[in-house]
């Protein structure tokens, strides 16, 4: 049998071929492998970032906590530590990030006077929504007016009570008002 041009042709057609065949099926083979690990990472993801919202949770309510007990059981928001006034942003976050003295006013420096704080160095993001925003509240009953707003945070002052500004549930099924 001869092995003219022909022959040496198809065997190399062949060898191409299987060659391609063999690459198709290594790239079936890695997006199949791609589809049944995406969502553990991205279901990762969201347990990493709920964990975190956590923690924040805790730190806010800790600081919001050590400063009511510094401040004769006002919690921050209200301008000067008056209560009758209404709490707003501004107030919550300087007396949070500043010095304050008894009477929560602020400083930027520490003195005899503005012996307490800061809590926190800045507002934290809540890192599910990327807000860092806050709400606030009259009542406690946050349940059914989580998410009106883009707000992080939903905050009481009168109470000191802070959650996160989102509705539904972790992928463990517990309420992020739960947190």
């Amino acid at each position: 049998m001869s092995t003219g041009p022909r022959n040496k042709q198809r065997s190399t057609f062949f060898r191409r071929s299987s060659v391609m065949a063999e690459v198709l099926i290594v790239a079936i083979i890695l997006t199949l492998l791609a589809v049944m690990v995406a969502p553990r990472l991205s279901s990762a993801a969201n347990i990493e970032q709920e964990s975190a919202l956590r923690e924040t949770l805790h730190d806010l309510r800790t600081q919001i906590m050590v400063y009511r007990a510094q401040h004769a059981g006002v919690a921050p928001g209200y301008p000067r530590g008056d209560t009758l006034t209404a709490p707003t942003y501004d107030a919550f976050l300087a007396q949070m990030t500043m010095y304050t003295n008894e009477q929560g006013d602020t400083s930027r420096i520490p003195s005899d006077e503005y012996k307490f704080g800061p809590y926190m160095e800045r507002m934290p993001m809540n890192l599910i929504n990327s807000n860092n925003d806050i709400r606030f509240m009259d009542s406690y009953d946050f349940g059914p007016v989580i998410a009106e707003g883009p707000e992080g945070w939903v905050y009481q002052p009168s109470t000191g009570t802070i959650a996160a500004n989102l509705p539904g549930s972790d992928v463990h099924g517990a309420s992020y008002t739960d947190y």
